[in-house]
């Protein structure tokens, strides 16, 4: 999980396979920060995750085949339903539940959101997250 979601956010929201997100240095920070946001709500979790879970995680990331695809961004191109109620949106709740930012992950949420039920959208009938840039009228703070 700690590493499956970084890597699903990323390379969904992108469109690309994992070596195209890890080896420009902008997308590799986004994957970096997901990975960064996740381990620091991990740990308010109980979970016991060292400062080495990071640099570990970018390795295994730089180990990978350069054309691998994450399930969630196969979904994204087949129309299909997302796993992202459980994956960075489950990260931004707990995030709000422990106070700890989770930019990298709100973004990747907003950036998936209307595809989370595939072609069949349905986002206005789900249960929204609050996020922490909009006010409960949807205005942008």
């Amino acid at each position: 999980y700690i590493r499956l979601v970084p890597l699903s956010a990323a390379s969904a929201l992108t469109r690309r396979p994992i070596g195209h997100v890890r080896d420009n240095i902008t997308t590799r920070k986004f994957l970096q920060s997901l990975l960064e946001e996740l381990v620091a709500v991990a740990n308010a979790e109980g979970q016991k995750f060292t400062d080495r879970e990071v640099s570990d995680g970018m390795d295994f990331y730089d180990g990978m085949p350069e054309e691998f695809k994450p399930s969630m961004l196969e979904d994204v191109g087949r129309g299909n339903r997302l796993e992202l109620p459980w994956l960075s949106s489950r990260v931004c709740e707990l995030g709000q539940l422990h106070a700890i930012a989770t930019p990298a992950n709100w973004a990747a949420n907003w950036g998936l959101c209307l595809q989370v039920d595939g072609m069949r959208c349905t986002c206005t009938a789900r249960r929204q997250l609050q996020s922490p840039l909009v006010d409960p009228a949807h205005h942008l703070v």
